[in-house]
């Protein structure tokens, strides 16, 4: 039969398979916005505008679904998920600025208070307020470079003697970089900026963008892995031996590695202005 393969150059119709299999060999993602860059460096994507269909409704007619980089371990979605503590992430940029030496910092958070990124903050403010040091202003601007440079002049400009400046992204931590470039401020002598997930641009900005990074390629792996749990039960089965963070009471989830403070010379001690 192999041999008439061959000699027939004989190549599967994958379309017509997943007509009669039931099921389509095919991985949807759906991201907040393909304009930011850390999403496809971990997996291929397609822009969903931020505007969500309802997965619970899609999960519901059969449609597995996992929700990828969910930010709170600690309060699970109702659906399958890979999570990210993203508040220990804020907690460790916000020590890192204290123990360089930091009490005026300014937070730029990329979402509404209650929104995606609240975790993140809340880990910023549990680190000062570990350390008794007041939270300081702060400034909710959109995820983007243009929103985190806008943003940085209007906390400076309400308290010019901010040093530090802790963003919930890279986006808008390189953005006030550029602000603190435009007013003329040395970086870090001036003013220090550090940012949460380590996309390529942080590496490659001057200065390069000290942040804490993500675990991308386990997370990628994980969410992957998931779903080929919910797709192929006898895999999951396989896979799912040992796994942290699986509660058969509830939607499975995964929680990854935590994330790690990367140092680069955006951030250093404050000196007086």
């Amino acid at each position: 039969m192999l041999e008439a393969v061959d000699a027939l150059g004989y190549c599967p119709h994958l379309a017509a398979r997943a007509l009669a299999e039931g099921r389509a060999p095919t991985l949807a993602l759906m991201v907040s916005s393909i304009a930011n860059p850390f999403y496809p460096e971990f997996v291929l994507v397609t822009n969903a505008n931020l505007d969500f269909a309802d997965l619970h409704t899609t999960e519901s007619r059969g449609t597995p679904v996992v929700l990828c980089m969910w930010e709170r371990p600690n309060e699970p979605p109702g659906l399958p998920c890979v999570a990210v503590d993203f508040r220990l992430a804020g907690e460790m940029a916000g020590a890192h600025l204290l123990e360089l030496g930091h009490r005026r910092i300014g937070a730029i958070v990329s979402s509404k208070s209650s929104g995606i990124h609240a975790a993140r903050y809340q880990g910023f403010v549990d680190a000062l307020r570990a350390a008794r040091v007041p939270k300081g202003r702060v400034k909710h601007a959109p995820d983007t470079i243009q929103g985190g440079y806008d943003a940085t002049r209007a906390l400076l400009e309400a308290d010019p003697k901010i040093t530090g400046i802790y963003a919930t992204n890279d986006l808008p931590a390189l953005g006030a970089m550029h602000a603190a470039a435009d007013l003329g401020l040395s970086e870090p002598g001036d003013l220090s900026v550090i940012g949460i997930t380590d996309i390529q641009l942080a590496r490659e900005s001057r200065p390069a963008l000290t942040t804490v990074a993500v675990p991308i390629v386990e997370v990628a792996e994980l969410a992957v892995s998931l779903l080929r749990e919910l797709i192929e039960p006898s895999y999951g089965q396989a896979a799912r031996a040992g796994t942290a963070g699986d509660d058969k009471a509830s939607a499975p989830m995964r929680i990854s590695s935590p994330p790690q403070l990367v140092v680069r010379a955006s951030t250093g001690a404050p000196r007086e202005r």
